[in-house]
């Protein structure tokens, strides 16, 4: 409809962490730990209309990477 959005609630895996009352509706959020997450934003408005999406995402350690030097034949 055209009411309007007047809230947007974020939530990490059913848990709300931040609610924006003001566009562009924003919140920050840092992960616990490694795993995976469910990344939600439910969005109000005036007319007590709600609707919702929602990412899946896992955060784990970066790879490690392993330096082997190149050894030219010969060497």
């Amino acid at each position: 409809d055209d009411t309007g959005v007047t809230l947007v609630a974020w939530q990490a895996d059913g848990v709300t962490i931040a609610l924006d009352r003001t566009a562009p509706y924003l919140a920050t959020w840092t992960p616990p730990g490694d795993g995976a997450y469910r990344l939600t934003a439910l969005a109000l408005d005036a007319g007590a209309n709600i609707g919702q999406d929602e990412i899946r995402l896992t955060v784990g350690n970066p790879p490690v990477l392993t330096y082997l030097p190149l050894l030219m034949a010969g060497e």
